[in-house]
């Protein structure tokens, strides 16, 4: 990969960006990006104000690369990261526990409160400039409606940018 091309990919913007409030890890070349929302059914006969409570679950998994000299210094700042969220991050010191884990910003969805329940790095000799990572997560809601709220925002942002 000659110098001009890596300039060229590093002057686009990151196809995600995953943060915990304090660091941001800026994801180039996502390759593919799979956002999971499973439903479960309540048993016949339960009362209704069951099946309103802890009915759905969240995943998302995502392929990119880590690109340039920081590639490195972003592969810390991720296995950092995952290790910060299971015990509330950033995010949820700074709001006393409000909010908790990680921001997962893409085109498609922003998400919070996700949690990494896989992490790997891949590097090859065909892209020495390169890391490839992968990253499960899962979404772990607090309760109450601030998660709706945040996505319909996210919408309505990313809709207004699609238009200009």
């Amino acid at each position: 990969m000659t110098s001009a091309s890596r300039l060229d990919e590093f002057q686009s913007l990151p196809s995600a960006i995953i943060t915990d409030g304090l660091l941001a890890v800026p994801l180039f070349a996502v390759q593919r990006l799979t956002l999971t929302e499973r439903y479960t059914l309540p048993p016949i006969g339960t009362p209704s104000f069951r099946a309103a409570v802890g009915n759905a679950s969240e995943t998302a998994s995502l392929s990119a690369l880590l690109i340039g000299p920081q590639r490195h210094a972003w592969k810390q700042g991720l296995e950092l990261m995952a290790n910060f969220a299971k015990r509330g991050g950033a995010l949820g010191r700074f709001t006393g526990g409000k909010f908790a884990g990680l921001v997962l910003a893409t085109r498609m969805s922003v998400r919070m409160n996700m949690h990494v329940t896989e992490l790997s790095f891949a590097a090859s000799s065909q892209r020495l400039d390169t890391t490839e990572v992968t990253i499960a997560l899962q979404h772990v809601a607090p309760p109450g409606p601030v998660d709706l709220l945040v996505d319909a925002g996210a919408l309505a942002a990313s809709t207004a940018t699609e238009f200009l």
